[in-house]
C-alpha cells in the first residue's frame, strides 16, 4: 500500500510538470494545479501516440521521459516559487485517494485482462502495428488513457504503474470539482 502512495505521488509529479510545461510554457495559461495533471496525463497520451509511431513505449524511453518531467517539476518550483504547501497538499490527498481506490479494486473486473492491459502489452513492446485489429478484434479498441498508460511502465514502477494514470484522472477530476463545490457552500453560507 505505502508502495502504491508513492507510485503516485511521483507520478502526481511528472504529470504536474508535463501539464505546466503544456499550459504555462506554451500556452501561457496560468491554472490551478489540480488541472495541471489532468491536462498532464493526456499531454503524455497524445506523446506517447507521436512516439509510438517510431518507437515501441519500452522501459527505457519511458523511464527517460518519466524522469525528466521529474525533475523539471522541482526545477520548476525552485525557478518559478509556486506554492509548495498547497500543492504537496493537493497531490498527496489526490496520490492517498488513489492509491485507496486502486488497492482496493480488482483490476481483472470487467475487461482489463482482455482489452486494455494486453494493448498496454502491445504498445510497451512493439511501435504501432497498423492492422493490428486485424490480428484480434481487441486490438482495434483504443483509448487516449491507454497510451497514458504504456506511459507510466518504467524501470522505476513496472507493471505497478500502468493502472495509476487512469487512478490519477478520474481522482484529479473529481477532486477539483469537489473543492470548487466546497468552497461556493462555504462562500454562500458566510
Amino acid at each position: 500500500m505505502l508502495e502504491l502512495l508513492i507510485f503516485c505521488v511521483l507520478s502526481s509529479f511528472s504529470y504536474f510538470a508535463a501539464g505546466q510545461i503544456f499550459l504555462n510554457k506554451t500556452l501561457h495559461f496560468h491554472i490551478d494545479p489540480i488541472i495541471s495533471i489532468v491536462f498532464g496525463i493526456l499531454i503524455l497520451g497524445f506523446m506517447g501516440i507521436f512516439l509510438n509511431f517510431f518507437f515501441p513505449l519500452n522501459l527505457f524511453i519511458n523511464t527517460f521521459v518519466f524522469f525528466g518531467l521529474f525533475f523539471y517539476f522541482f526545477w520548476d518550483l525552485y525557478k518559478n516559487k509556486i506554492n509548495i504547501k498547497k500543492l504537496l497538499l493537493n497531490i498527496l490527498a489526490i496520490s492517498a485517494i488513489t492509491s485507496i481506490i486502486l488497492f482496493l479494486s480488482n483490476i481483472n473486473r470487467p475487461d482489463a485482462g482482455l482489452y486494455h492491459l494486453p494493448f498496454t502489452k502491445l504498445l510497451n513492446e512493439s511501435k504501432i502495428i497498423l492492422g493490428s485489429s486485424n490480428i484480434h478484434f481487441r486490438f482495434g479498441h483504443t483509448s487516449l488513457i491507454q497510451y497514458s498508460n504504456a506511459f507510466n511502465f518504467n524501470i522505476l514502477f513496472k507493471e505497478k504503474g500502468i493502472l495509476i494514470p487512469q487512478g490519477l484522472l478520474i481522482v484529479s477530476i473529481i477532486y477539483y470539482f469537489g473543492t470548487k463545490i466546497f468552497k461556493y457552500n462555504k462562500k454562500k453560507i458566510d
